[in-house]
């Protein structure tokens, strides 16, 4: 059913969309009516007999705040940056630290003071606090008091390495390595040995080293591969008691658990669990054989249920919705970073990097990531093949307004995007394009939600179930510029928000015309 415009003092154009969780079909009308002098925008829902009402109209004073139309745009955030040589396995929550290793051994980039050598014969530079000071990498042995290559942490402060022991004893030249690292840099994890028998572990400051031992008690052998931001949850692999090999497993505690259910592709639950969001209630990993998603609500989802990636997720933002790894493998012919949203699914990381208008200089695929920041912003990894001798380390800065929804085609014609920054105190532009000289209305949707409903020939990105605020368009030669202004309010840090612009157009077969989508994450 096309919209409807209802002219005589008021005009509104009326969108279709689902009530989330009821399967009802129930009409939304969005638009503008004037009162007094000011032209107030507002939304209302038309609902069937027997629904309850959702919405609820939005005052004046609540979207003054959000919206103004500006001409001079603001300068896009999104780059990229390469180190040279190497591979790039953490970056800090600002994006101001990154750390890795290249043939020179490990090193510590800050955006003030450039590349930092921390020891050429230091390896494994896995772990880092979240404000970038503290980081965690594997020793050799001849910077050891014990003579084995151990776990070792370094501070900015102190600009020196600190072995951490071991467990009990060791049969190879290693007593422990380290895998990743809380936010605080209180704790560290990773593998330690038992006599012969590799074990996972977890360090503290107050407790030093603890075996975490095995969750299946016939395995033989445990790994930490990260830990959640507050160091509670400690996640990793078990290996199976007959097959041998690797299950995806997490500590909470000291109580372990296995991640992945038994199916028929995945009959053993191989796997392992590489990282967790701040509390432990998200985590990440893959090889079961694709990449997954566990949550404390719904457990373990397949992030690739058509089973076409082959991967393991290294990384996730702190609400799980932007999750970065790498697919393929040696035999497949090599591999290839990703970027997993809720919104778009999996898409490799350069097709995602497209659609944020990021353009990648010349030179290999990217073939790894390892992280991205809590607030889904930076990501790092690796470019190349150092086989190949074409491998770099790198740096990706995500605009704060990240496009989605780019491939639903039809009635979506129209160009969302974005400009300038999500943080506090600071404003967002928003841009809408393509619309066309016919259309009568033009509307700004933003919502706490995303969706993927058609309608009119399109699609509806954004959920019209939680009481999304509406502003009309002030349009000038097809294009319109609004400036969304960051109140500072500390409680909103983290707090998503879902645009997506809406033309009554008569050219379009079902009388709209729709953008893709736009997403932001209030930032500090």
């Amino acid at each position: 059913m096309p919209p409807r415009v209802v002219t005589g003092g008021t005009r509104i154009a009326e969108l279709f969309g689902k009530s989330a969780g009821s399967g009802k079909q129930k009409t939304v009308a969005v638009g503008f009516r004037g009162v007094a002098q000011e032209r107030l925008p507002f939304f209302a829902t038309v609902k069937p007999p027997g629904m309850r009402v959702l919405h609820t109209t939005l005052t004046l004073p609540a979207l003054a705040v959000l919206a103004t139309a500006i001409s001079a745009p603001i300068a896009a955030q999104g780059s990229f940056l390469s180190f040279g040589r190497g591979s790039a396995y953490a970056v800090s929550d600002d994006g101001s630290v990154v750390v890795g290793t290249d043939f020179n051994g490990a090193f510590r980039w800050t955006s003030t003071g450039g590349s930092q050598p921390l020891g050429s014969a230091v390896r494994a530079l896995f772990g880092m606090s979240a404000d970038g000071n503290t980081v965690s990498a594997n020793l050799p042995s001849a910077m050891t008091p014990s003579g084995l290559k151990e776990a070792a942490l370094w501070t900015s402060a102190g600009q020196t390495w600190t072995a951490l022991g071991g467990l009990s004893g060791s049969c190879s030249g290693t007593k422990t390595s380290n895998y990743g690292m809380s936010a605080d840099g209180s704790t560290v994890v990773g593998l330690g040995w038992v006599g012969c028998a590799g074990r996972a572990f977890k360090w503290t400051q107050a407790s030093g080293m603890v075996d975490l031992g095995v969750v299946d008690p016939n395995s033989r052998a445990s790994r930490a591969n990260g830990c959640s931001g507050d160091g509670r949850v400690v996640v990793g692999w078990d290996s199976h008691p007959t097959q041998g090999v690797r299950v995806a497993a997490a500590w909470f505690g000291t109580n372990g658990m296995l991640l992945v259910p038994l199916s028929p592709r995945n009959t053993t639950g191989a796997g392992e669990a590489w990282a967790a969001n701040s509390d432990g209630t998200i985590i990440v990993g893959g090889g079961a054989p694709t990449p997954f998603r566990w949550t404390a609500v719904g457990g373990f989802e397949d992030l690739d249920p058509n089973n076409t990636s082959n991967g393991t997720a290294y990384g996730l933002n702190e609400d799980g919705q932007r999750i970065v790894g790498a697919t393929g493998s040696i035999l497949s012919g090599g591999f290839g970073a990703f970027m997993w949203t809720e919104e778009d699914g999996m898409l490799s990381l350069a097709n995602f990097l497209g659609d944020q208008n990021i353009t990648l200089p010349p030179g290999a695929a990217l073939t790894w990531a390892f992280d991205i920041s809590k607030n889904g912003k930076y990501v790092v990894g690796r470019r190349g093949d150092f086989r190949a001798l074409n491998d770099e380390a790198f740096l990706i800065t995500l605009p704060d307004g990240v496009r989605y929804g780019l491939r639903e085609g039809g009635a979506n014609v129209l160009d969302l995007d974005s400009a300038g920054s999500s943080a506090l105190g600071q404003s967002l532009a928003v841009t809408t394009s393509g619309i066309d000289p016919v259309a009568t209305e033009c509307l700004l949707v933003l919502s706490a939600g995303s969706a993927k409903v058609p309608f009119a020939g399109g699609t509806i990105l954004v959920d019209l179930t939680s009481s999304p605020a509406v502003l009309p368009l002030p349009v000038t030669a097809g294009t319109s510029t609004v400036n969304i202004p960051i109140p500072n309010l500390p409680a909103l840090v983290g707090f998503a928000v879902y645009m997506q612009s809406f033309a009554v157009d008569t050219q379009q077969g079902g009388g709209a015309a729709m953008s893709n989508g736009v997403k932001m994450y209030v930032r500090a």
